[in-house]
């Protein structure tokens, strides 16, 4: 990390997908559905999709998978990392 101006710091975030395999009922296919976000690492990126994860509750199984490269989804590149930029905040120590 390095420091910015005074109180932010600069972090890379790697762009994260996840893949919800959801099983086949009487009306519908076995199906899978995706999201991606970017964040620091695995536990984090779970963090940032907790929502997205709730909502899919009977998946047969769920995938995290860092692409750090970059990945193409629906025409669109997303790149690999970004850099937020970070205020640290007083925790009153």
């Amino acid at each position: 990390m390095e420091q910015g101006n005074k109180g932010t710091q600069a972090e890379e975030w790697t762009l994260y997908l996840l893949t919800a395999l959801m099983p086949a009922s009487a009306r519908l296919p076995a199906y899978a559905e995706s999201t991606h976000v970017y964040a620091r690492d695995e536990a984090h990126a779970q963090l940032r999709a907790a929502s997205w994860i709730a909502l899919h509750p009977h998946a047969h199984h769920l995938e995290i998978k860092a692409y750090p490269e970059g990945f193409t989804i629906h025409m669109r590149d997303l790149p690999g990392t970004i850099t937020i930029h970070v205020k640290e905040e007083s925790n009153g120590k």
